[in-house]
């Protein structure tokens, strides 16, 4: 349960459904600070907001798709987290395998027959 919430990789569509669903929960409050009514609580929400998605969605991300943790840093600015975001959604991730499928023969093991 723990790992649904604060996951420590995310595939493509795990982060392209979280990122939508962050992005739809502070939609209001976007709309708010454009038009300069935004509120105490209304900001703390959605700075809260903004610091779940970059530790637990943006970061995940990057740790799958291999690329650096630094570029983090775009995702606090406007525009440029879009770009990151397409970036990591882009980006093939490590191949996880199931416990229904084969594993993977080691590195420089001869073929198996199958």
């Amino acid at each position: 349960m723990i790992e649904f919430f604060f996951p420590r990789k995310l595939a493509r569509l795990q982060f392209l459904w979280r990122l939508l669903l962050v992005n739809l929960v502070t939609l209001p409050l976007t709309v708010d600070i454009a038009m300069d009514k935004i509120t105490l609580t209304g900001a703390l929400i959605f700075g809260a907001a903004l610091l779940y998605s970059v530790i637990f969605i943006y970061l995940p991300r990057c740790r799958d798709a291999s690329v650096p943790a630094w570029l983090l840093i775009f995702a606090f600015l406007p525009g440029l987290d879009k770009l990151l975001g397409l970036l990591l959604l882009l980006k093939p991730g490590t191949r996880r395998w199931s416990s229904m499928e084969v594993e993977p023969p080691a590195p420089g093991a001869p073929p198996r027959d199958a």
